[in-house]
């Protein structure tokens, strides 16, 4: 049979023979390379979602500190105060748990998996347990036992934090627009507000004492934080986010939301940090003319325009991830 057949025919059916199963390999493994690509940036959203509850609590856990030590100083106010914080914490790991319920599994939030990393001890349920501890056992801890247990639990929302951005890829996103949101949401903000918890703390507890017996040690740390938040906060993140809208163009389109929406509460975060570190170099100049309310005011604005500016870039972050879904979905 074959023998009847052309010899233009039969170069014709040896090319169809190599090129047909080479056209189908390279047909599944573009729909094969989409799939997992579409499957990564649902794995990052997951990562996002789960940070939400553990960035609020790196606000309210400092807060619920001084308050703490406050009350424990006589502060009738603070009393009642410290309450309503605790109410508001709890809150947070509700929601923390119901992300871990959502979610853990998948970011890989087991004891075997923590382990293998050594991040042990650093899930939900054991964070929550330390901090229902904490709170049976504050009002028998010394002040400064209090401040190790309150750095305890900020040290493993950290890492809950860390271990979240690792197991979600979010540290592997390839998009420029994207990567640097990842950075600015992941990386620097959630540093900046445990900084700015120390910083207001250690602030507020020097200025709250007797002005004329502060040693020039601990004027000098007051000079350092100033640079630490000037040069390792403030200015990294102003470069994490011009970066991200100067290249948002380049991946799937510009986005009008991250454009116009990052620009204000970017703006709030700069002005309350240089409120800050003008009082920090203020302070270190001449203690006796900053007062520990007015710092500790400065340090509450700043953080509070920190979680603004997460959540802010969080939900565009959000948005840039669904706009490649969809892209990637019509190839």
């Amino acid at each position: 049979m074959l023998k009847k057949i052309k010899v233009s025919y039969k170069i014709l059916l040896m090319i169809c023979a190599v090129a047909l199963p080479l056209v189908a390999w390279t047909i599944f493994a573009t729909v094969n390379g989409t799939t997992k690509d579409i499957n990564l940036t649902r794995q990052e959203m997951k990562g996002i979602a789960f940070q939400r509850p553990l960035q609020a609590l790196l606000v309210t856990l400092p807060q619920h500190k001084w308050l703490a030590q406050a009350a424990a100083r006589g502060d009738v106010a603070a009393r009642t105060t410290v309450l309503e914080k605790e109410v508001e914490i709890d809150q947070a790991f509700a929601d923390l748990e119901a992300a871990n319920l959502k979610y853990g599994a998948d970011l890989l939030f087991t004891d075997a998996e923590l382990a293998k990393r050594k991040r042990q001890g650093n899930d939900p349920r054991s964070v929550k347990s330390a901090w229902q501890e904490l709170k049976q056992t504050q009002s028998t801890l010394s002040p400064a036992d209090l401040t190790e247990q309150h750095r305890k639990l900020i040290t493993a929302v950290r890492t809950m934090i860390t271990h979240a951005g690792d197991s979600s890829r979010l540290t592997l996103d390839p998009d420029l627009d994207s990567h640097y949101l990842v950075d600015a949401t992941l990386v620097t903000l959630p540093r900046t507000l445990d900084r700015l918890g120390v910083i207001t703390g250690y602030g507020t507890d020097l200025l709250r004492g007797e002005k004329d017996k502060i040693q020039p040690k601990e004027l000098a740390q007051l000079v350092a934080y100033a640079a630490l938040l000037q040069q390792g906060d403030v200015d990294r993140l102003n470069a994490d986010v011009e970066i991200a809208l100067n290249e948002d163009s380049g991946f799937y389109g510009l986005s009008d939301s991250l454009q116009r929406n990052l620009t204000a509460p970017l703006q709030a975060y700069d002005a309350s940090c240089q409120d800050l570190i003008g009082l920090l170099q203020k302070a270190a100049a001449d203690p006796s003319s900053v007062t520990a309310e007015a710092f500790q005011t400065a340090g509450r604005q700043a953080r509070s325009a920190a979680l603004d500016l997460w959540k802010t870039s969080a939900g565009e972050l959000e948005t840039l991830l669904a706009t490649r879904v969809v892209a990637k979905s019509k190839t």
